[in-house]
């Protein structure tokens, strides 16, 4: 797993997007897991600060969202994930 974080605005997206040309960008956790693992291209989980608010707002607790996103780190360890600071 790669994990980029940096400020809003800052090109986390271009970079990882330069190291991994033919990787494929999801912004939503389930269409990241429904798009399996493949030998020939990445997974990048990109806004994981907008999952994590819309868990909050969904009425998740801070260990739920532990939980979730420590199940994202087993299920998908091959998961390029980026994040603005929170």
């Amino acid at each position: 797993m790669e994990l980029y974080i940096g400020g809003y605005a800052q090109g986390k997206l271009c970079y990882v997007m330069s190291q991994h040309n033919s990787a494929k960008v999801f912004d939503n956790i389930e269409d990241f897991m429904n798009a399996g693992t493949s030998s020939d291209c990445g997974r990048i989980l990109n806004g994981l600060h907008l999952i994590i608010k819309q868990l909050l707002d969904g009425g998740c607790n801070a260990d739920e969202i532990e939980r979730k996103i420590m199940q994202l780190a087993d299920d998908a360890p091959d998961a390029i994930i980026i994040c603005n600071e929170i």
